[in-house]
């Protein structure tokens, strides 16, 4: 679902490149949620429910 990126940082995190703005504990976590919005297929899928979170 990723087209392109605005930021150059996020582009290389993606690409697993190093990002010395980035503290290197939030590289994978960036990663991964990167990831997981290159997984979906529509743009509804990134949405989240009214009620989200308000159970916990």
């Amino acid at each position: 679902m990723i087209l392109s990126f605005y930021d150059k940082d996020s582009e290389k995190v993606f690409n697993g490149e190093f990002v010395r703005r980035l503290p290197k504990e939030l590289h994978k976590k960036a990663l991964m949620r990167l990831m997981a919005i290159n997984s979906v297929k529509e743009i509804d899928e990134l949405r989240l429910e009214k009620n989200y979170g308000k159970n916990i």
